[in-house]
């Protein structure tokens, strides 16, 4: 964002007389802080949902359960710090509360996009303030096509074969590893319509079970579009000698999931990260959700909706096998086949398959990416929901798990 646009934003918070609340009592709320205090804005109070927050401080400022906020300060200026935007937003609208602000504008973008320094080990609060500042970038900026992150599948091969992947890499019983060259003309026909991207997340599987992840990051790097590329792994697999020179550039980030002893090459690949100046982020995977299954439910419409709008990963787009599809089990039960075909599931981003005239093609993308309804095969999933059937991570199993196909 502009230094001018941001300073306005600041000048419009310091001349408000009403309380300033910041919603988000996390890691991004606590930078949005310090940002306004150094511009002198005064913050009332942080509010939050999560039950082990309310009740304590951020730098001395008491933190509020979310709902009570009307009833203490009904004039509250609200800053919000959450990546969720487009929901929060739709709430304090249908509760008549006009006045918010996107908390993630008032950070320089091209700033807040930079790798720290010092250390090639990216914070998980440093990935959490990038991935904030984008997505509200995105949100105000409607006349573009932005996209927070889209998650290319390049294999379906994993070294690691877990009985509750969301992903549902379980269920493959033949895997294999996509044509690079037709994955980068699906990225191609995707990019022709998107004015920017912050994140290409580079997928599987694990994304070095393929040899040639090298080309695609090739691609990837020319494409002045793409912010930043990052490559998921789940710490068993080392990449050959001479392809890390790539994997160095600035753009490139390892995102590792650290699944304890079974992640028994972490050490070794973080060690060749620090060695070889690649920019990685390890994070412990402790739980996940029992989401796996691939069943009908006949849930009603507004069932669905609503368990689509609780879901933590509406807005993980996924792009596997020329399609867009608004999360990865989506994408991969439909190339399972264990779903039946269904345009409303997806956009088809390959040649003849959107509008002829790129403003409706934009328009026709856009509107999917950021629709508030359930898509129809929702009604499968069981629901990705945070804090809801919670399991431990990465039980393995040594067969292929058996589902109904519908579709040949």
């Amino acid at each position: 964002m502009k230094i001018n646009v941001r300073n306005d934003l600041m000048q419009t918070l310091k001349r408000s007389p009403n309380p300033k609340v910041i919603w988000g009592a996390g890691h991004v709320g606590a930078k949005i802080y310090t940002a306004c205090r150094q511009s002198g804005i005064e913050i009332t109070a942080f509010c939050d949902r999560d039950p082990e927050k309310i009740g304590k401080n951020i730098h001395g400022i008491k933190i509020l359960h979310t709902d009570d906020i009307p009833s203490i300060y009904p004039q509250a200026e609200m800053i919000l710090a959450m990546n969720r935007i487009a929901e929060v937003v739709d709430e304090l609208k249908s509760l008549n509360r006009a006045h918010w602000y996107a908390g993630g504008l008032l950070f320089d973008l091209d700033e807040v996009l930079q790798n720290p320094p010092n250390s090639y080990a990216v914070s998980d609060g440093h990935y959490l303030l990038q991935i904030c500042s984008i997505v509200h970038h995105i949100f105000v900026e409607e006349e573009a096509c932005l996209l927070g992150s889209l998650d290319c599948v390049i294999t379906e091969r994993c070294s690691l074969k877990c009985r509750e992947c969301s992903n549902l890499m379980q269920y493959y019983a033949h895997p294999v590893d996509y044509d690079i060259q037709q994955v980068i003309r699906e990225l191609q026909a995707l990019m022709q319509y998107v004015d920017r991207l912050f994140e290409l997340r580079l997928i599987g599987g694990d994304v070095f079970m393929h040899r040639h992840w090298d080309v695609i990051l090739q691609f990837a790097l020319s494409e002045p579009k793409i912010d930043r590329i990052t490559f998921y792994t789940n710490g068993t697999l080392i990449p050959r000698s001479e392809k890390l020179s790539l994997l160095s550039d600035e753009r490139v980030m390892l995102l590792i999931s650290d699944y304890g002893k079974r992640s028994h090459n972490l050490e070794k690949l973080i060690d060749l990260c620090e060695k070889n100046r690649i920019w990685y982020r390890a994070t412990p995977i402790d739980k996940w959700n029992a989401c796996s299954t691939i069943s009908r439910h006949y849930r009603s419409k507004d069932d669905n909706d609503r368990l689509f709008n609780a879901c933590c990963v509406t807005d993980v787009m996924t792009l596997q096998r020329g399609k867009i599809f608004r999360c990865p089990y989506a994408a991969n039960a439909f190339q399972l086949g264990a779903v039946e075909d269904n345009p409303y599931d997806y956009v088809d981003v390959m040649e003849n398959a959107l509008p002829a005239d790129p403003k409706n093609a934009r328009k026709r993308l856009m509107n999917y990416l950021t629709s508030k309804c359930a898509i129809p095969i929702c009604d499968y999933c069981a629901g990705r929901v945070p804090g809801v059937n919670e399991i431990s991570p990465n039980e393995q199993t040594n067969k292929t798990l058996p589902y109904v196909r519908i579709r040949k």
